[in-house]
């Protein structure tokens, strides 16, 4: 699998890469040859390139931070679904409020996890993934 992991913190990107199981490559939008045999993480730190991230590598998830930069996650979300409909995102917060939860999952959010649960990732992924 690919996940694309929009997010300026390499701290939670490693934790991400840990909890998944997936071996240490990281991909940037220079990368034009990716293995065929192994999960991989391509990290996105810059919001502005995000949607051409999603373009040449079609991840099969984008795990995003709510809030990242100057610019709210869910804004990068909807870019992405404009030009990707089927695209599935899941937004991962340290703002785990209902509200939030109902704004990402109307915006077309696939699942919302806190960063407190992180370690449940995994079986949602493997859950939406069936």
């Amino acid at each position: 699998m690919r996940y694309l992991i929009i997010d300026d913190n390499q701290k939670m990107i490693k934790i991400i890469r840990q909890i998944l199981s997936v071996q240490e490559f990281a991909a940037n939008i220079h990368s034009d040859i990716l293995p065929e045999d192994k999960d991989i993480i391509i990290e996105c730190s810059d919001v502005r390139n995000a949607v051409a991230y999603y373009e040449k590598y079609q991840p099969d998830y984008v795990l995003i931070d709510i809030q990242i930069q100057k610019m709210r996650g869910l804004n990068v979300l909807k870019e992405i679904l404009k030009e990707f409909p089927d695209a599935k995102i899941i937004i991962i917060t340290d703002y785990d409020t209902p509200s939030s939860r109902i704004v990402a999952m109307e915006a077309g959010a696939t699942a919302f996890i806190s960063k407190e649960n992180l370690f449940e990732l995994k079986r949602i992924i493997n859950q939406k993934h069936l």
